[in-house]
């Protein structure tokens, strides 16, 4: 058996707690869990420090890694994948993959443009490992943009960004178990 390393990377503005409340649901289907902080909140951090701190993060981990990016952390684990294309799998979860206009997080800002060219310079193998979830409706990322060609998509019966992530993190969590296996 091996060990699996799930990392979830949350959003902008969100404390992680969800993420807390469900680790034990995870835990039961043989994932050690680690909740990273990108540094979105703070906006202090230029992206290579925070892009840095999370691939040392991860090549500290041992094991299969697997990521959730939920919102902007979807975009932190786009970018891990295109430095780190041995992570096993990565779900973004209502995540912001093409351009988002009225961003004013910088740090978020620059993590975006970065991901959107690793997703344009990706070959499909690693496009395969993708899984991009997103709500019916959402007023904070539309769901557009949670659908850049050559990543696989889920749509889920939700409406607005918070209600999606904590559906698809717990009701709807069996389609990314799926994805995982």
């Amino acid at each position: 058996m091996t060990n699996k390393q799930l990392v979830i990377i949350p959003g902008y503005r969100d404390h992680g707690k969800l993420y807390e409340l469900t680790r034990s649901s995870w835990e039961r289907r043989g994932f050690t869990v680690h909740v990273r902080f990108f540094g979105w909140n703070e906006d202090v951090l230029p992206f290579g420090v925070a892009h840095v701190q999370l691939l040392e993060f991860l090549d500290s981990l041992d094991g299969t890694v697997y990521l959730i990016g939920v919102s902007a952390g979807g975009v932190a684990a786009i970018n891990a994948l295109a430095d780190r294309p041995n992570i096993h799998k990565v779900v973004t979860v209502s995540s912001p993959l093409l351009p988002l206009t009225s961003v004013t997080n910088k740090l978020l800002r620059a993590a975006m443009q970065h991901a959107q060219e690793a997703l344009a310079h990706m070959n499909p193998e690693t496009k395969a490992k993708v899984l991009s979830l997103h709500g019916i409706y959402d007023q904070i990322v539309p769901v557009k943009l949670s659908k850049p060609t050559g990543i696989r998509t889920k749509r889920i019966a939700s409406v607005r960004h918070v209600p999606s992530v904590v559906l698809t993190m717990t009701i709807y969590k069996r389609y990314i178990l799926r994805f995982f296996r």
